[in-house]
């Protein structure tokens, strides 16, 4: 890869992309800028990225820096592109953020490993899962008309689906694949299934589109079998941890399932991961039917369903529990409760006036 700091070249302007045919008023405050200048300051920001994921372990002070490094990248956007905009947005628009997106979640998710502390790996989990949150946020404004109504929910399902299914590649079939793990990790089922509908308009135009959805369909099956079976907190559940990595475990630089923790080498399955749970990572594709993105959909509206009945159940349950005040002047009267010892360390009886009655209670 070419290094930034052996060439001093000008970033691209419009007129160099050829983006002559938008009428823009430019001034000198708010200069023009063309979408290749978000790609390419993006890419600047992953070439640094890769040098720093060869480590085991990313420092912090490493991750700080490059969130600024991205933080800088995100504010070149227009304001239409920014996370807490809102509107319809253009599919053709989203592959810069994309690509931001991306780097982001690999940098967090690659100290998920067994080498980090479980608060620590829970934390990592959460930043994966708050990132995931703004692509769900991007892919979300992507299905709106020009109302700002979601397509989805007003049935306008195909409206949506041409522009994005021509706008997806494979890089963001696997970025949003990787999306719908940390959330339905972290039970973001709303955002989830946002991302699964994404996924589901791409359906086989891109090939590993396939096989992100039966993994995906593993996984979510895998996660309700021990939410069922009341395993609490499931992030710390290392089979979940190692599925939710994904492609993670492609790499013999990042994969702690394969590795030995003695030796360190691949080939060796790891004590955190049993034989049987390691072989269902490497099963064959064609081996496992799956029902498609539809069943993807179905678990994730009843894991949502089920989770807006136990909020429902948590206020009614606070209302039941009626605190009970205590009038001031009983509280007044049973500071003298307690029986006076005597110095001879016999205990007096207390006198009348001390005794609460029934009636100062009512």
């Amino acid at each position: 890869m070419i290094s930034d700091d052996e060439y001093e070249i000008d970033l691209p302007s419009p007129t160099d992309t050829g983006d002559k045919t938008r009428d823009i008023v430019r001034t000198q405050s708010t200069p023009a800028q063309s979408p290749l200048v978000h790609t390419v300051q993006v890419i600047r920001g992953i070439s640094k990225l890769l040098k720093s994921v060869r480590e085991p372990i990313i420092p912090l002070l490493t991750l700080q820096s490059f969130d600024l490094l991205f933080d800088d990248c995100m504010e070149l956007f227009p304001a239409h592109h920014q996370v807490n905009a809102h509107g319809p947005l253009d599919p053709h628009q989203i592959p810069p953020l994309i690509y931001l997106q991306n780097a982001r979640l690999i940098l967090h998710r690659h100290n998920l490993s067994t080498k980090i502390a479980p608060s620590l790996r829970s934390r990592v989990a959460d930043e994966c899962s708050n990132i995931a949150k703004q692509t769900a946020g991007f892919l979300a404004r992507c299905m709106l008309d020009g109302s700002g109504l979601s397509s989805h929910s007003q049935g306008g399902h195909e409206a949506w689906r041409g522009p994005f299914i021509s706008a997806a590649n494979a890089f963001l079939c696997t970025h949003v694949w990787r999306c719908s793990l940390f959330l339905c990790l972290r039970a973001e089922y709303e955002d989830a299934l946002v991302c699964v509908r994404a996924s589901a308009a791409m359906g086989s135009a891109r090939p590993v589109n396939v096989a992100c959805g039966k993994y995906l369909e593993f996984f979510v099956q895998k996660l309700l079998s021990k939410l069922d079976e009341g395993v609490n907190p499931v992030d710390a559940d290392e089979e979940i941890l190692a599925l939710v990595s994904g492609d993670l475990q492609g790499s013999a630089d990042s994969a702690w399932v394969w590795k030995d923790d003695n030796s360190g080498s691949p080939g060796s399955r790891s004590t955190h991961f049993s034989a049987v749970n390691a072989t269902a990572l490497t099963a064959h594709e064609d081996a496992y039917g799956w029902s498609n993105w539809d069943g993807i959909l179905d678990i994730l509206t009843r894991l949502r369903q089920k989770q807006r009945q136990r909020q429902q159940q948590t206020p009614q349950q606070h209302q039941l529990r009626i605190p009970l005040t205590v009038p001031s002047q009983v509280q007044q009267q049973s500071v003298h409760l307690a029986s006076p010892i005597s110095p001879g360390g016999t205990e007096t009886p207390l006198s009348g006036t001390s005794r609460i009655r029934i009636a100062d209670i009512m």
